[in-house]
């Protein structure tokens, strides 16, 4: 099975088929790898967990993540059954040991910890320690005022004056010798009677009946739950989580190169940070703003977005300028960024979301049209046949969708060519055409003119590639017509038409999506996800 998550680690049951998944996002996920079904998931680390292990003979598991801790699961109950504190970083991997009641964990603090997961402490001494409840105990009870056995014998008991001395007959076993008495040079009171504010509480003076010291958990960043909270691209490219994001592309819209994309995340990700000077001569401080600050709570967040669609159909009218200017590569590149930057909007509204389709569309057009007479232009006229061909290409043309600006420009260009190759009754229906869109009244009364030329003789000399009462996609790698009812490929994010052998090719339109993948489809807005 597929996620739109990372998976970091993978655990395999010892007997079952069941495999264990730690995600990006914080959840661990149990699967029948056999019946490829999710059996259950269990979500409390807060953020990636990055170790997991099954126990060999109880129905356990192990984890730890990012948040420090490590947590010890019951997959029967379904349930933590409690966790174990004292790293100081993110956890890298936990596993149990193959014979000891014990769990291995190592983390980015520099340390390697050994835990008893019956006891659940950390190391021998500290268990022995939390077991007795007295500092500096060792394994063994030492009691200074039991008696030994008999099996010692009397040379085991020493008995001193109380002046710490040894009468010297007292040492060869004889009775006698004479006590002496304390002196009353020290007058020490033993028991002071204390204020009860003085008293100190129990567990007070740091005793080991406490435990180790166990440091506060690091909270989870904005930038995190940007990513646990939404299925958009956009919102992972501004919490920096680049790989999630190209994760999500390539499952909604296709892509499979990203190297025309690096330069969008680079400005979208810039986008969504603010720095504000806080004191002198100190760095200054970044914040993350939210979209959402009003109703969005501790943990709902979602990043700020700088773009707008607004901005992009404000785009869209330096690229038709573009084209009217003739700077058809320059033009290209400009819808081709339009085009990458709309799965990288978030849209608030089902019309939106339809006009986001429409701005794709346009792009695709545009870029199709004025690629394809980008290349007529370089192919050579010398033959009929050449001739010929760029004939089609110029009818072609004038079935994209264009503005009616362009759509004159274009009409004119196919009616003078169609005119010198003496195929009058294709022309005279491209002039019918541009007399329709009114154009400037000069090239009126010329298009008059050659239709008026082109009517004394309604015939074709040459027959083309081309029949204009036949619907038709034009590919945008050959320049061929696809007539209805022929097999079409398309690219998912851009809608271009292809042939099928360019099934699996990059797009010409986008140069970053794969022709004919199977995709979710286009997402820039939560209501496609309901």
């Amino acid at each position: 099975k597929y996620t739109a998550f990372k998976t970091d680690r993978l655990s395999f049951h010892p007997k079952r088929p069941w495999i264990l998944a730690s995600l990006h996002n914080g959840v661990i996920q149990l699967w029948d790898y056999r019946m490829c079904t999710l059996i259950d998931k269990f979500d409390e680390h807060d953020g990636p967990v990055r170790g997991i292990d099954f126990h060999k003979q109880q129905p356990l598991f192990v984890s730890g993540g990012d948040d420090y801790k490590i947590k010890v699961w019951n997959y029967k109950l379904r349930r933590c059954l409690f966790t174990l504190l004292g790293h100081l970083d993110y956890i890298r991997t936990t596993f149990f040991h193959h014979d000891y009641p014990w769990i291995l964990s190592a983390s980015d603090d520099q340390t390697i910890r050994i835990w008893n997961w019956q006891s659940r402490t950390c190391g021998f001494f500290e268990g022995a320690i939390a077991a007795k409840g007295k500092a500096g105990q060792m394994a063994a009870d030492m009691d200074v005022d039991a008696p030994g056995g008999e099996g010692w014998g009397e040379d085991a008991e020493l008995q001193l004056d109380e002046d710490g001395f040894m009468d010297a007959q007292d040492g060869l076993g004889e009775e006698g010798g004479a006590t002496k008495e304390e002196g009353g040079g020290w007058e020490v009171e033993e028991d002071l009677d204390l204020p009860p504010e003085l008293e100190l509480p129990a567990g007070a003076g740091g005793g080991a009946e406490d435990g180790f010291f166990v440091p506060p958990t690091k909270g989870m960043s904005p930038t995190q739950l940007w990513c646990n909270n939404s299925q958009l691209p956009v919102d992972h490219v501004l919490a920096g989580s680049f790989e999630t994001a190209m994760r999500l592309l390539h499952d909604q819209v296709g892509v499979v190169q990203f190297g025309p994309y690096k330069q969008l995340f680079m400005q979208t990700l810039s986008r969504g940070r603010t720095c504000y000077l806080g004191l002198p001569s100190l760095p200054c401080l970044r914040g993350n703003p939210q979209r959402n600050w009003k109703d969005c709570g501790a943990k709902q967040g979602l990043p700020a977005v700088g773009l707008r669609l607004s901005d992009l159909i404000a785009r869209l009218q330096q690229c038709y300028q573009l084209t009217t200017a003739g700077r058809f590569e320059e033009a290209v590149e400009r819808f081709r960024t339009i085009l990458l930057s709309v799965p990288l909007l978030v849209v608030d509204n089902k019309q939106e979301i339809a006009e986001a389709q429409q701005l794709i569309t346009i792009c695709r057009e545009y870029i199709v049209g004025l690629t394809m007479e980008t290349e007529r232009k370089k192919l050579p006229k010398d033959t009929l046949d050449q001739q010929k061909r760029l004939c089609e290409m110029a009818a072609y043309f004038t079935h994209c969708s264009l503005q009616p600006v362009h759509m004159v420009l274009v009409l004119r260009t196919a009616l003078n060519l169609f005119f010198k190759l003496k195929n009058f009754k294709t022309a005279a229906s491209f002039a019918r055409r541009l007399l329709e869109l009114g154009p400037k009244p000069e090239v009126a009364q010329q298009t008059r003119k050659i239709l008026a030329a082109c009517e004394k003789t309604l015939t074709d000399a040459h027959q083309l590639n081309y029949d204009p009462h036949n619907p038709f996609d034009l590919c945008a790698a050959s320049y061929t017509p696809l007539y209805r009812g022929r097999p079409v490929e398309k690219c998912p994010l851009s809608g271009a038409c292809y042939c099928p052998p360019y099934k699996g090719q990059v797009c010409r339109v986008t140069q970053v999506t794969e022709i004919g993948k199977d995709v979710i489809g286009l997402r820039v807005s939560p209501l496609q996800f309901r």
